[in-house]
């Protein structure tokens, strides 16, 4: 009987993608490949229009943002009176509800999360076999790709503003450009709220639908050809206009000074699942028997000045948290006043000791180390690898069809 059903599943699929099968794609690589979509804005929103059309089986979407009026101009997602009823405007949510009704796969298997990515941690890039960067962030940008690199994970980004747009896909091969080898700072970042008001302050037009269509589909179709082992053009940025049709083509060299990681790192050990691990105390015991030194993803910010009272903070957070809303209680952020002197981070630790500054007990999730993430550890014997937390990707996430079985976030991939 499975065989049978088998069978016309397949006969259907070949009927469905005919026309993509003759165009040279392999609907049963598409269907069981993994894409990570970093930014559900209007570049995110329209490539994953292309990749969910053409039969991508497992998404996830991570995207921390709400839908905003100005949005439906070019969101091919934007949801509808019902939608925003029965979902509310979040565009993860949003977003990944539509893309599973709509996929050609024939057991799509989407997945959402409604955070930074940097709090998300690395777990979802390690599942990934192709991570899709569509955020407006530079440090979340310089995040990504130094994760990617360190796990060896293609990573396809974009940006643009108006009709002026560029995009790039690196490979995640060992030596190969980074996106950090010309994009070594790592910059502020704010929600699309914050980012609009900015733009629109210096007269800049964040974006228009006909170039995020045009970039959506190219970035679809590197995403696709990397995962046919096909014509990706690694390491070469196209820019573009999308209004004059003026296009160019750079090749980027390595930066031989470029602060980023240029080799994917060796798993030097798991940590169990039997071992206590909710906060930095847990973490800093667990590392100590293979390594005397690890590094968090990003700095860790313990007390920082209020943007608008100058009042000193207490944070013991992420920095990409801080930045989100870089405001003390009294003037509308999250965080309580402090007596330390002066702003102060850290992001290199010292592997079974209690940290002076940092708490022991701020818990891993502050700090961007989720289930099925990594660390960055100094082993005893000084090499660099990774160490990797229990966990499966999939506790992370939510699901628009919870009537979909989770067979394909399993455990074995992150």
């Amino acid at each position: 009987m499975h065989v049978q059903q088998a069978s016309r599943d397949a006969v259907a699929d070949a009927r469905l993608h005919s026309r993509s099968i003759r165009a040279g794609y392999d609907p049963q690589r598409l269907h069981a490949a993994h894409v990570l979509v970093v930014g559900l804005g209007a570049l995110g929103q329209n490539v994953l229009l292309n990749l969910t059309l053409s039969g991508v089986g497992n998404l996830l979407l991570i995207d921390f943002d709400e839908f905003e009026d100005h949005n439906a101009t070019r969101s091919p997602f934007y949801p509808s009176e019902a939608n925003r009823a029965a979902l509310g405007l979040g565009k993860a949510s949003v977003v990944a509800k539509q893309v599973a009704e709509r996929s050609t796969a024939p057991r799509p298997n989407v997945q959402y999360i409604e955070t930074l990515v940097q709090k998300a941690g690395d777990g979802p890039i390690r599942w990934a076999d192709v991570v899709m960067s569509a955020v407006d962030s530079l440090s979340a940008r310089a995040w990504l790709a130094e994760r990617c690199r360190l796990h060896g994970k293609p990573l396809v980004e974009a940006g643009f503003a108006g009709p002026e747009f560029n995009l790039v896909a690196f490979s995640g091969e060992t030596g190969a450009p980074c996106y950090r080898c010309h994009n070594s700072a790592r910059a502020s970042t704010a929600s699309c709220t914050l980012y609009a008001l900015a733009a629109e302050a210096a007269e800049i037009i964040p974006a228009i639908q006909t170039t995020a269509a045009v970039v959506g589909g190219l970035m679809a179709e590197q995403v696709i050809q990397v995962l046919h082992g096909g014509f990706a053009r690694f390491g070469e940025r196209l820019f573009g206009d999308a209004r004059r049709l003026n296009f160019a083509m750079a090749k980027l060299p390595v930066n031989p000074k470029c602060p980023g990681q240029h080799a994917a790192l060796p798993v030097l050990a798991e940590l169990g699942d039997g071992e206590p691990l909710e906060t930095l105390a847990d973490l800093l015991h667990g590392v100590e028997r293979y390594a005397h030194r690890l590094m968090l993803a990003e700095p860790a910010v313990i007390s920082q000045s209020c943007t608008k009272c100058a009042t000193m903070c207490l944070v013991q957070a992420t920095e990409s948290a801080w930045l989100l809303a870089p405001r003390c209680q009294a003037c509308g952020g999250p965080w309580p006043r402090s007596s330390e002197p002066s702003p102060d981070a850290v992001q290199l630790l010292d592997a079974g000791e209690p940290q002076p500054r940092l708490v022991a007990g701020t818990p891993l999730a502050e700090l961007g180390l989720t289930r099925a993430g990594s660390v960055l550890v100094q082993a005893h014997d000084d090499r660099a690898g990774l160490v990797t937390l229990p966990g499966n990707v999939s506790e992370l996430c939510r699901s628009p069809r919870p009537e979909i079985a989770d067979s394909v976030l399993t455990a074995t991939r992150g």
